[in-house]
């Protein structure tokens, strides 16, 4: 009957939510990863960037030296 029906509809219904959720958990996992680059120590590298970067304030006498 009828409500044979409307059951049918809330079980898609709740299938389909649940589904999504799982869904949503999975994407978030690998959507919130940051990107890992390995690059082989004497390799030049370019870098784009497409915002601002945030570097640590300047302390006078905080030199790091370079390798040959």
């Amino acid at each position: 009957g009828r409500a044979d029906g409307n059951r049918s509809v809330i079980i898609a219904g709740g299938v389909g939510d649940a589904t999504g959720q799982a869904t949503a958990q999975v994407m978030s996992r690998f959507l919130n990863r940051l990107p890992t680059i390995t690059i082989r120590e004497g390799h030049r590298v370019k870098v784009y960037l497409t915002g601002d970067i945030e570097l640590p304030a300047y302390e006078p006498g905080h030199i790091v030296a370079r390798q040959p």
